[in-house]
């Protein structure tokens, strides 16, 4: 949905403080029990109870049970239910699954961090297993995937080091806090963060570009005092510039509300340089039909194999980051990619109660090639299984579909795939993959019979106005794609007057209904407020810009970052700093919250359109 003629209202900080809200403790058990109110004759009489007990004593670990028994894995081995209570029920157990509560961060954290502790342990055993047998599977098993993993990598590209792929990442890194992101603060943070193994690497890299060695060369030089016109020891030189750390921090993020997802924060030019791989690798893998931009395709197939027309299977890894062997990799990856990712790995990972591993894997979740490499091993896996059984001009492109450890294949390939993978030290999770039946999921997406039933998730306390917009809207979507007909729902009604009343005095901002934008305004079908000039107000976060002293002493961080033509003030976003003549981007994570006015024509018209859409779909 485009919007045209954004306008923008300066708010003063006294007024933006004003969009913060403070929800009742029991928010999440109140929006549950209002959910199941609404969807009460939808739902078995039993589980209705079940679930109202468990809402009155505030149980959320008999509420996560509820998965176990009344979870999408559990439909094909009950009775079969209709189409609308399979959405209802998923809907009760899934609402609060992800849910992040406060007391419970230590436990998650803790969770998380004896879940990546096993997977390495199962990493070393792995690692021991292959050596000992080197060919767990068929001789000629390994030998025909690791042929098409050749086939797809290619030789490995002499200058690979100083690809125009290899670029700072998004996230933090261990020299950069997470609330300075930017790349602005990465190009200017000396000495860089580097492996042992990577020195050679990250100064090919640095060399690739003038601009960059040159700004470095200039800043070295005015700090040590050395003349333009002094000859350098470059090993001094690149010695004090980058700083050799062999360990990446592990850390987690949000994930569930059984436990969270352990990560590991790596050094700055590791990222660079894997990121650079990650962008080959991707690049290779779309020539073989597997495009891991998009999730399109998994979904479709997904969708597809939920109807008994179409024998397509689902198949989902456990931990399957985690569990890439260095064993497994250097039995499928060519001997150069096998050296050059371990050049890039970091050999060693600090926990957070101090604790030094040395990893068994090729790479933790954090590092830039563990999803692609992770993929290509998949595709690899699951191509090979499928010529073997389906003979070799089956037409895989159309059949087979990964992304990450989302595995989609026919039916027919489904055990020389999964025991393939299964020698190899990946654990098939059970729970998620589908060979037979009604049911599919894949890359978020949860299919029975050929219908789309995924549930809505509330996973964090609201903590301003755009988190109960968010949580509203996406339940109001939910209800009115799949229940229309509990529009006028006394239930379903209460629920928006309780969102209403949770916003205190903050304005209740309408606009129209739409499938991107679920946190900037209230939707509703039709305008609620006066129209001026028709354009109706909304909500946006803009990231707070920090203007570095010095900045321009230090050229690096303007030449290497990518420059924009300077514009009038009116249209020059918050998060843009102005710097000798032209202006960049400098974003870090100290966020707030603005109004801005949008303009919509035809407001009722495209809510019709858009309703119709997605009921016909």
């Amino acid at each position: 949905m485009k919007y045209t003629n954004i306008k923008k209202r300066t708010v003063n900080k006294k007024k933006n403080n004003s969009f913060l809200v403070t929800p009742p403790q029991d928010y999440p058990w109140v929006v549950l029990s209002k959910a199941l109110g609404a969807l009460t004759d939808y739902l078995d009489s039993s589980f209705t109870a079940e679930v109202t007990s468990i809402i009155r004593r505030r149980d959320y670990q008999s509420y996560l049970g509820l998965s176990d028994v009344y979870g999408l894995h559990c439909i094909t081995r009950t009775e079969e239910i209709d189409l609308a209570e399979c959405r209802a029920r998923l809907l009760i157990v899934g609402l609060l699954k992800k849910y992040q509560f406060p007391a419970d961060t230590a436990t998650l954290r803790a969770n998380a961090i004896d879940k990546f502790v096993e997977a390495e342990a199962h990493c070393s055993t792995v690692n021991r297993t292959l050596k000992e047998s080197p060919f767990g599977v068929p001789d000629e098993d390994i030998v025909g995937v690791r042929s098409i993993v050749a086939s797809i990598l290619g030789e490995l590209p002499p200058g690979i080091s100083s690809d125009a792929g290899c670029r700072h990442g998004p996230g933090s890194t261990t020299s950069n806090s997470s609330m300075e992101t930017s790349s602005y603060f990465k190009y200017g943070d000396l000495p860089y963060r580097v492996t042992s193994r990577a020195v050679d690497h990250a100064r090919a890299l640095i060399s690739s570009d003038p601009r960059w060695l040159g700004a470095i060369e200039d800043k070295y030089r005015s700090e040590k005092g050395i003349p333009k016109w002094a000859i350098l020891n470059w090993e001094v030189f690149w010695s004090s510039i980058l700083e050799v750390n062999d360990e990446n921090k592990v850390t987690t993020v949000p994930k569930d509300g059984r436990t969270d997802r352990p990560i590991a924060i790596e050094n700055n030019l590791n990222i660079m340089l894997q990121l650079g791989v990650d962008n080959y690798i991707r690049k290779r893998l779309r020539r073989f039909g597997c495009d891991l931009n998009t999730q399109d395709h998994n979904k479709t197939l997904a969708g597809l194999g939920s109807m008994d027309e179409y024998p397509y299977s689902t198949i989902d890894l456990a931990s399957a980051s985690d569990t890439v062997s260095l064993r497994a990799a250097k039995l499928l990856l060519p001997d150069e990619w096998y050296r050059y990712l371990c050049d890039l790995r970091s050999p060693y990972g600090r926990l957070p109660d101090g604790r030094r591993i040395r990893y068994s894997k090729l790479s933790s979740m954090g590092n830039a090639t563990t999803f692609v490499v992770e993929s290509l091993l998949f595709f690899a896996v699951a191509l090979y299984g499928t010529r073997k059984t389906m003979g070799a001009r089956y037409r895989y492109r159309e059949h087979i579909a990964v992304h990450g450890d989302d595995i989609i294949i026919p039916t027919d390939c489904y055990p020389i795939v999964t025991r393939t993978l299964s020698t190899l030290g990946f654990i098939v999770n059970s729970e998620k993959s589908f060979r037979y039946g009604p049911v599919k999921e894949s890359c978020g997406s949860d299919w029975y019979e050929g219908n789309m039933v995924r549930p809505v998730f509330l996973r964090r306390p609201p903590a301003n106005v755009m988190d109960i917009y968010s949580d509203r809207n996406r339940l109001f979507r939910w209800f009115s794609l799949y229940f229309p007909e509990l529009d006028n729902n006394m239930s379903r009604m209460e629920l928006d007057s309780q969102m209403c009343y949770w916003l205190g005095r903050n304005p209740l901002l309408t606009g129209p209904v739409s499938d991107e934008d679920f946190a900037s305004y209230w939707h509703s079908p039709t305008p609620t407020q006066s129209k001026r000039n028709s354009t109706y107000r909304t909500l946006s976060v803009v990231n707070s810009a920090k203007q570095v002293h010095g900045c321009n002493e230090f050229l690096v961080r303007k030449l290497m970052h990518p420059l924009l033509d300077l514009q009038p003030c009116l249209t020059r976003k918050p998060d843009e700093v102005r710097v000798g003549g032209s202006r960049f981007a400098v974003v870090n994570r100290r966020s707030r919250v603005t109004m801005i006015y949008r303009s919509f024509p035809d407001w009722e018209s495209s809510y019709r359109v858009h309703r119709l859409a997605r009921l016909e779909n």
